[in-house]
């Protein structure tokens, strides 16, 4: 999304394969997709697989989940309401995020977005014809530099949802 990012170099003075994941289970397993943990938990919820990736919002101490799986296809956009605020959701899974805003901006108004595809850095388009960027940030259109109030939010294996927040809601779309 932003080709002229700056990156730390992988020349350390230190031999790591940068290229190869670190974490094999004791059966010789990727770490990412077997259920085994290198720690115990108290509890442990099965609704998920423990290693599915999520993007949980938290509101009001209350924690509901958006599996990352239901990000394909391009830019995906999901209106939910969660603890009676709106949220859109929006990610992609080839380009590896999912972030959240509250949909009511900051003068009160709602309005309603959709998804925009191949055209990046926008990934949003609002009922105003303003376009959005990763950030929540209105990037052209009578909005631009206005921007979208982020949730309480992170991506984790579903594993750390359920021991931090047992009842967790699941989003079904």
């Amino acid at each position: 999304m932003y080709p002229n990012t700056l990156v730390v170099s992988k020349e350390t003075g230190i031999s790591r394969p940068y290229g190869t994941f670190p974490y094999i289970n004791p059966n010789g397993e990727d770490y990412r997709t077997d259920q085994f943990l290198l720690f115990p938990i108290d509890i442990d919820d099965d609704r998920l697989h423990r290693k599915e990736r999520v993007h949980g919002i938290i509101i009001n101490g209350q924690a509901k989940v958006y599996r990352t799986r239901t990000f394909q296809n391009g830019v995906t956009l999901w209106l939910d309401t969660f603890q009676h605020e709106k949220l859109l959701i929006v990610g992609d899974t080839k380009m590896n995020f999912v972030n959240s805003f509250y949909q009511t901006l900051s003068d009160g108004s709602v309005l309603e977005f959709t998804a925009l595809q191949d055209a990046l850095p926008a990934l949003l388009e609002d009922s105003e014809g303003n376009h959005w960027d990763i950030f929540g940030e209105a990037i052209s259109g009578q909005r631009t530099g206005q921007k979208l109030t982020p949730t309480t939010s992170f991506i984790g294996y579903w594993f750390s949802w359920g021991a931090f927040y047992p009842q967790t809601e699941i989003f079904r779309p």
